[in-house]
């Protein structure tokens, strides 16, 4: 009999082990699911910021090609302008030069 209540007591502690282990581990894995939890959450954040951050690089590129072909657009306009402006220049007939009148009045006061 009083080994049957070693026995039992044996087990009772074993038991009583055992339980304690299980809410151990019970609690380690509801600390471990919340790590779990809170790090799905930073990487949906993450990956929101990620894709509007890549939305507006996108539409800065648009805008920058936008502005580049504008650029590229008034500068041939501009070029085309100079071109032209030097065509009209070089091509424009040469008048004669007429006599400044302080010329015109010192050669009347020279001719007798």
């Amino acid at each position: 009999v009083a080994e049957l209540k070693k026995t039992n007591e044996d087990v009772k502690n074993s038991n009583s082990e055992r339980d304690t282990t299980l809410n151990d581990l019970r609690n380690d894995d509801n600390i471990i699911s919340g790590a779990i939890s809170e790090v799905m959450g930073l990487c949906k954040t993450f990956l929101n910021e990620y894709n509007a951050l890549h939305e507006a690089l996108s539409g800065l590129a648009g805008t920058c090609t936008k502005l580049r072909n504008e650029n590229n657009a008034t500068r041939s306009t501009v070029n085309g302008i100079e071109e032209t402006e030097h065509l009209a220049i070089k091509d424009r007939p040469r008048t004669p030069r007429t006599p400044s009148r302080n010329r015109l009045a010192s050669k009347a006061r020279d001719t007798p």
